[in-house]
């Protein structure tokens, strides 16, 4: 009998969301109370971008009559039970990870070719992966200066933290993490497909590169995942068909080409790859823990 993995989670949907409006409150504060005084551009958009979400949620609102400490608590609290709650999952997570691993490496050749593997790969990753959009939107996009950090796939806990590969099972990631992903994939098979610094609309921003020759070719997963493009626009292209550019004084830079293959279009067939996936995937429960002593105090 093959052995059953189990995920747990000890938050609820409407416990996430709780966290997520205290997070906002606090940032706010973090800015006003510390960044303010420095007049910072960068930090400007970020509370701004917090002010935004604050007025999308009244319980927002009503989160500014408490004082600051308490919303640290609240927070802190939760940081707590995050941690404890990804620490219940590791050894699932890591057992997991590896089976899926095995899944990956065995759904293609040794021999293919580079464009066959880096195919594979690009289908595999965003046929599995989510972008985190909350984790972003909640703790890199608002001026906390990183002291909390939460994300969630549904009620699950993510470990932005843990090695790389793991987002297999995990299932979420952000641009880098999804850039390390496929050339950490890449290295499995056979395939050298760095991931690559670059600037769009002038702000940093991350895709991979694939050596062809003397020539370059970049590939946007993080693009597709989010539907904003499809395979044919985002794989296998140069910076200028993704609107971007590369660093000052980058050697790669004017050096990358659209590579036009046959069903360039289609995906891979994997179909087989990911239902074994599907099948290594851990259940997903929640569960009700004790609450913490910090928990009680707030």
């Amino acid at each position: 009998m093959e052995k059953e993995y189990s995920l747990i989670s000890y938050f609820s949907e409407k416990e996430i969301q709780e966290i997520y409006d205290y997070l906002v409150e606090y940032s706010i504060r973090v800015y006003e109370e510390t960044l303010s005084e420095y007049n910072i551009s960068h930090w400007k958009s970020k509370y701004k971008h917090a002010l935004k979400l604050k007025t999308e949620s009244l319980n927002r609102v009503h989160l500014s009559i408490l004082p600051t400490n308490m919303i640290e608590s609240y927070l802190t609290s939760k940081q707590v039970k995050y941690k404890s709650n990804l620490l219940a999952n590791k050894t699932v997570t890591e057992e997991c990870t590896n089976l899926a691993l095995i899944a990956f490496k065995n759904g293609i050749s040794a021999n293919a070719s580079q464009l066959k593997k880096a195919s594979y790969i690009f289908d595999f990753v965003t046929q599995t992966i989510q972008y985190a959009r909350d984790y972003q939107k909640y703790c890199l996009n608002v001026p906390q200066l990183g002291r909390f950090e939460f994300d969630f796939h549904g009620t699950m806990p993510i470990n932005h933290t843990a090695d790389i590969y793991q987002m297999i099972i995990q299932n979420q990631g952000t641009s880098d993490e999804i850039c390390n992903l496929i050339s950490f994939l890449g290295s499995i098979i056979g395939l050298q497909i760095k991931p690559k610094q670059v600037l769009k609309n002038g702000k940093p921003y991350t895709v991979n590169i694939l050596k062809i020759g003397k020539k370059s070719t970049l590939i946007d997963a993080t693009k597709a995942i989010k539907g904003k493009g499809k395979k044919g626009s985002t794989f296998l292209v140069s910076s200028k068909k993704l609107h971007i550019e590369f660093k000052e004084d980058d050697p790669e830079e004017d050096k990358t080409i659209d590579i036009s293959c046959q069903g360039k279009d289609k995906q891979s067939d994997i179909k087989q790859v990911i239902e074994n996936l599907e099948m290594i995937r851990p259940k997903r429960e929640n569960v009700n823990p004790t609450v913490t002593m910090l928990e009680k105090k707030i």
